[in-house]
């Protein structure tokens, strides 16, 4: 059976919403489960511009489920230049040992702002390239600071601020709808006298698919059985 990927957000309190809900519209747009983690110890959190938001759930359940995710956002907010100040506190705790593991586990890797500050914290940024907002440019200290609106290396996606993740998203949900399959068998069976039997091979599908679905991809295929005569 094939599944859609999933993704973890992860929303910081106060989180800044022109950054949250384009990604978050986007996922849903186009059909990409996901899942909203407070980073906090309390569901409710807030946007920088004081709106009060109820996500789905608080970091401290996130861990331990990594493997039930196949990408991590981390969406930027006024609570990052605070950071230090409570970077002690078990949410924030949390966070750091998230941001790590989803980072050791290949996963795709995707923030704005100061999103790459934070990745670089864990050490999982070496020798990756990362956009970031100007004034945390000099904290990286593992990745490589540009100043390009949005970086992609490998798995991070990376972005300026909130104002530049339009210029990585259609990637990111490229990525995210495509589902990588080496080899993708299937087959059908009609017995009506004869039996015919399609066999497809193929690198990315989109969904469990239909003969139309492939129309726009070079797959070889083969047909046997046909009607004799």
């Amino acid at each position: 059976m094939i599944m859609a990927k999933k993704v973890a957000v992860l929303a910081v309190n106060p989180v800044n919403g022109c950054g949250l809900f384009q990604y978050l519209e986007a996922f849903f747009e186009n059909g990409i489960s996901y899942k909203v983690f407070a980073v906090s110890d309390t569901k409710e959190i807030k946007t920088n511009s004081g709106m009060v938001l109820i996500v789905d759930d608080v970091i401290a359940n996130l861990k331990g489920h990594e493997d039930e995710f196949d990408a991590l956002v981390f969406s930027c907010g006024d609570a990052v230049p605070v950071f230090q100040q409570y970077a002690n506190q078990p949410y924030n705790v949390d966070l750091m040992e998230v941001i790590k593991t989803f980072g050791e586990k290949g996963k795709m890797m995707i923030g704005h702002c100061a999103g790459a500050m934070m990745f670089d914290f864990t050490g999982i940024t070496k020798g990756k390239k990362v956009a970031v907002h100007p004034l945390a440019k000099p904290a990286i200290q593992n990745g490589i600071a540009t100043d390009e609106k949005s970086e992609i290396d490998g798995n991070f996606f990376t972005a300026q601020d909130e104002n530049t993740i339009w210029t990585m998203l259609p990637k990111i949900l490229h990525l995210l709808l495509y589902i990588p399959v080496i080899w993708l068998y299937f087959s059908a069976s009609i017995t009506c006298g004869n039996i015919v039997q399609i066999v497809f091979s193929s690198c990315a599908v989109k969904k469990l698919p239909s003969i139309s679905d492939f129309s726009s991809v070079a797959i070889p295929f083969w047909i046997a059985g046909l009607a004799n005569g």
